[in-house]
């Protein structure tokens, strides 16, 4: 029996092959662009992207797309200035150059600016999928530990009951480092930094308090899981009540027209058959 039949089918296998030359090809470009990024920069991006859950994706990867959209932009302007047929002869050279200029600054600005919003974005809703996830997931450490479980086994109990995500993801690092000899209370601390999640930060001061002061930790996260679904709810309200209003623009601009085009075009017509 060959491996075609007990495996992936020669197709599927000759498709992953060809990915895999793909990513290895796009790896080996955008490893290229290592030596012309600082240390500072890296470590920046670095930053930003493990904070958007990205944490497959290199610096050199979000420094390619930024420069990709840097070149796209100025062969826009460029296509765009040879439509508008100027002709550059009749132009001084001062003008020309500091066009030029104003043309570089503003494919950088939109470069960076697009690229911090797409991260700013993933961070937002990597964000709102923690603080969904996050009650259920104190509620089953509180259960835990009120069955007599210590905390980082109820950290590992209450991390393989999470449905597959970015977050479960983040969980399993942190019983990987909880496993190399550090604390628990340490490993979130630092994790909650990276992130920067205000869902994650109070779970992480309540552990912290736990731990300096010896209080009760299944009580205290299983009302602050009660509260943050509290919050929730408050939250789901407020969006449901500004939902009218913001239907009010698109009401004004697009629907209210075309009611005033319809009725008012049968009157216009018979008063000016009439005149």
């Amino acid at each position: 029996m060959t491996m075609a039949t007990v495996g992936f089918p020669s197709d599927a296998c000759d498709q992953r092959s060809a990915n895999g030359r793909l990513s290895q090809a796009i790896n080996g470009l955008t490893r290229r662009l290592r030596p012309f990024m600082t240390w500072g920069q890296r470590s920046y991006l670095e930053r930003k992207l493990r904070r958007a859950g990205l944490d497959e994706w290199a610096p050199e990867d979000l420094f390619a797309i930024q420069l990709g959209l840097f070149v796209v932009v100025i062969l826009a302007l460029c296509l765009a200035l040879c439509v508008s047929n100027i002709s550059l002869g009749e132009i001084e050279p001062l003008v020309i150059a500091g066009a030029g200029l104003m043309a570089i600054v503003l494919a950088l600005m939109t470069s960076l600016s697009a690229t911090a919003l797409w991260i700013d974005n993933k961070h937002k809703k990597l964000s709102s999928q923690i603080g969904r996830a996050l009650p259920s997931f104190m509620d089953l450490i509180a259960i835990s530990l009120s069955a007599g479980l210590n905390l980082s086994a109820s950290f590992q109990f209450a991390t393989h009951a999470l449905a597959e995500s970015q977050f479960k993801l983040w969980c399993r690092q942190i019983l990987r480092d909880v496993e190399t000899g550090r604390a628990l209370c340490q490993v979130l601390q630092d994790f909650s930094k990276e992130i920067d999640s205000p869902a994650l930060d109070y779970f992480v001061v309540c552990v912290h308090q736990t731990d300096t002061m010896g209080t009760s930790l299944a009580r205290q996260i299983s009302d602050h899981a009660t509260q943050m679904r509290e919050e929730r709810y408050m939250q789901t309200e407020k969006q449901s009540m500004q939902a009218p209003v913001k239907m009010l623009l698109p009401l004004a601009v697009c629907i209210f027209p075309c009611n005033f085009l319809v009725l008012g075009f049968p009157i216009l017509s018979h008063i000016l058959n009439i005149g």
